[in-house]
């Protein structure tokens, strides 16, 4: 009974193993027919292999994008099936064994709903796989899609180090292009965030503010008491200064005994940054103020505007071209900057216990979230005013490297190497034509 057993086991064993190569080679060749016949006779299963691939991934990898459609519509196989090894259709179709069917396969699989950014247990994307095989009408595609060009393999490379590695420059070029466009496009969305979070600190901590100021005028005029006390001055200068520090506590809503307390809260609350706004930025305010009232006056009487900087070498006549603008039209122009404002009377900016940056209010509140920027944005955009512009600035990806460091391929066969320039000297040597037309012409 047991040995019938085993055979049976063994027929149907062999019998899945001929049905699994049958679905296999009929997707790679691309007969539909056979494929539907080895799909009847397995009761419409879609058989496995030993590696995890179907024949949804063969037909993928040879670029039969009949048979794809015939598995994906009729038989519901997923889109995202992937192998033992993390490898989906997607990834497959963009090998080099697909050949020039790929583009197709791949705007197949992108309109049945593929997952552009699955990665394999090597962390490969199918951006990856397109970089490395140098498609450039299917990175395009995959870009136009969705794909992360940013995305990172277990080896860190992104695809466009591996348009590098393989040498494929015009992929290279698109890739580095579509890099910095998104980083741009990054940017620009979190210094916005940046900007509505400085209007809702402002909006929320201008109370809390004008409350200290009126707590650090009052100890102002506590210790101008205390001076005028130990000065011995006469007492009606005492009365006076008394009289306007009771007027003063009184609008503040201080009281007598208090200002221990009011300086233990204003020690606590106050950040070592949180100090008064500068005259600067009052004088810089009242400039930009006093310049639109000069303008306004002098639109409104008529008056001739100053004149430009003759940028001529002779001043006695304006220069032949004139290719400056107005310095109103350029603000025009630029009419979406972000505001220089200082809040460092507001908050303080720190670094947490993993370097990230930390922004508390001066009513002791913790901001968050804290927009995506590097430390050095975020204080340039909270205090535009007390941090120095850096004149020489190195650009962000140029970093000295060793050359054992670089990434390369392998090297090459001894097949696939150049020939020595010493062969082609030596052709006239070698050729029998060449010698059999010398020795005819020494014959003559």
């Amino acid at each position: 009974m047991s040995h019938s057993l085993s055979i049976q086991a063994q027929n149907s064993a062999s019998s899945n193993g001929i049905l699994t190569r049958d679905q296999l080679s009929a997707a790679a060749l691309g007969n539909d027919d056979w494929l539907q016949v080895s799909l009847k006779a397995a009761n419409s299963e879609v058989k496995v292999d030993r590696h995890g691939f179907t024949a949804l991934h063969l037909a993928a990898l040879y670029g039969r994008l009949s048979c794809m459609k015939l598995l994906v519509e009729k038989y519901k196989m997923s889109v995202d099936l992937a192998n033992h090894y993390g490898l989906t259709p997607l990834h497959l179709a963009l090998d080099m064994k697909t050949g020039p069917r790929a583009l197709e396969c791949v705007q197949y699989l992108l309109e049945r709903g593929a997952k552009v950014n699955v990665q394999t247990k090597s962390g490969l994307t199918p951006l990856h796989q397109a970089a490395k095989e140098g498609r450039q009408d299917c990175i395009t595609l995959l870009v136009e899609a969705g794909a992360d060009v940013h995305a990172k393999d277990s080896q860190g490379q992104t695809p466009f180090d591996l348009c590098k590695i393989w040498s494929h420059k015009a992929c290279a070029r698109f890739l580095r292009y579509k890099m910095w466009e998104k980083q741009k496009h990054d940017l620009s969305h979190e210094m916005k965030k940046m900007e509505k979070l400085k209007k809702d600190i402002i909006a929320s901590e201008k109370e809390t503010l004008s409350r200290i100021k009126k707590d650090h005028e009052v100890i102002q005029h506590l210790h101008f008491c205390e001076w005028l006390d130990k000065k011995g001055l006469p007492e009606k200068l005492k009365e006076s200064a008394r009289s306007q520090t009771q007027t003063s506590s009184k609008s503040s809503g201080y009281r007598k005994g208090s200002g221990e307390q009011c300086n233990k809260s204003l020690s606590s609350k106050t950040p070592k940054r949180a100090v008064l706004p500068s005259a600067r930025s009052h004088k810089w305010k009242d400039h930009s103020n006093s310049q639109h009232s000069v303008t306004k006056e002098n639109q409104s009487h008529g008056k001739k505007e100053l004149k430009r900087w003759n940028s001529s070498v002779k001043p006695s006549r304006p220069p032949i071209t004139e290719i400056s603008r107005d310095f109103q039209d350029l603000q025009s122009a630029h009419s979406e900057e972000f505001s220089s404002e200082d809040l460092g009377s507001y908050v303080l900016l720190s670094k947490d216990e993993r370097g990230l940056p930390r922004i508390n209010t001066i009513s002791g509140k913790e901001v968050s979230p804290v927009p995506n920027l590097p430390f050095e944005m975020i204080e340039r955009s909270l205090f535009p005013g007390s941090v120095p512009h850096q004149r020489l600035l190195s650009p962000k990806n140029f970093t000295a490297n060793h050359i054992l460091d670089v990434p390369r391929k392998q090297l090459p066969s001894n097949a696939q190497r150049p020939k020595s320039e010493i062969s082609y000297h030596l052709q006239q040597k070698v050729d029998p034509n060449y010698l059999k037309l010398t020795n005819n012409f020494l014959s003559l």
